[in-house]
């Protein structure tokens, strides 16, 4: 399990992909103001 994120601390270099296929980096979407992240660990897998 990573760590977790407390608050003031920066936000990590991510890039990830949105519900539309976008490509969005975490620490530019967070510097605009509150974010929210939630992952679906078991999306699109068996089980």
């Amino acid at each position: 399990m990573g760590e977790s994120l407390e608050i003031g601390k920066a936000v990590p270099s991510v890039l990830s992909k949105n519900h539309k296929g976008e490509e969005v980096k975490i620490e530019e979407a967070a510097a605009e103001g509150w974010t929210l992240f939630f992952f679906y660990p078991k999306a699109a897998t068996p089980g």
